[in-house]
């Protein structure tokens, strides 16, 4: 069944990117709420709002796991709302166990977003990937961070069963998107952060 998607998708794939174009100055003008202009501290509590107050979230750099003092990148939302600032560059899709300090598949708890990425689509070329899921495929759509790099990242409910997870990812890698970050503990952008003096940003926010 997943080579069947694959070649599906191989025939589907031009066809996306003209049916579905959704290019990054659009998708700006396109956000329910106004978001790209809001300071750091802002854009990281507005992506806090995405997640349940109890759900522990980790945010740090790629190396802050692993260790029992990296217990402090493991945070209720409710504590990274106190602490206010973004601690770190880095989260990821999904929420782990209270009192982790790994950040491994086995520590997740539960809730997780599917974060949709691509290394070899441009900016404006992934938009489309993002229009097919929400606007074709009916998946939710949350925000679009811009990376403050080459790419944007797409986050959406997580598919509701395996069978439809293995279907939806063996799709989206024909499309050109990274399988890396299918893995729910892959670190991915936080938005108010800064790299290299460019800021990680919110750029799309569901109303």
């Amino acid at each position: 069944m997943l080579e069947t998607l694959r070649t599906l998708a191989e025939r589907f794939r031009a066809e996306l990117f003209e049916h579905f174009r959704w290019p990054m100055a659009q998708i700006l003008q396109d956000s329910p709420l106004l978001v790209s202009e809001r300071d750091p501290e802002e854009q990281f509590r507005t992506w806090l709002k995405l997640w349940p107050p109890h759900c522990t979230v980790w945010i740090g750099e790629v190396y802050s796991s692993g260790k029992p003092e990296h217990r402090t990148h493991f945070l209720p939302i409710a504590e990274w709302f106190r602490i206010g600032q973004v601690f770190g560059n880095f989260t990821c899709g999904s929420s782990f166990r209270a009192g982790s300090f790994q950040r491994r598949n086995e520590c997740l708890n539960g809730h997780r977003f599917l974060v949709v990425e691509s290394d070899s689509l441009s900016r404006d070329e992934v938009g489309a990937v993002f229009a097919y899921l929400h606007r074709r495929l009916r998946y939710r759509l949350h925000c679009i961070v811009d990376t403050a790099g080459k790419s944007l990242h797409g986050w959406f409910d997580a598919p509701r069963s395996k069978t439809l997870e293995d279907g939806l990812k063996a799709e989206l890698t024909v499309f050109g998107c990274d399988p890396k970050v299918f893995t729910y503990s892959q670190p991915v952008r936080v938005p108010g952060a800064w790299r290299e003096g460019r800021l990680q940003r919110l750029i799309w926010l569901e109303g």
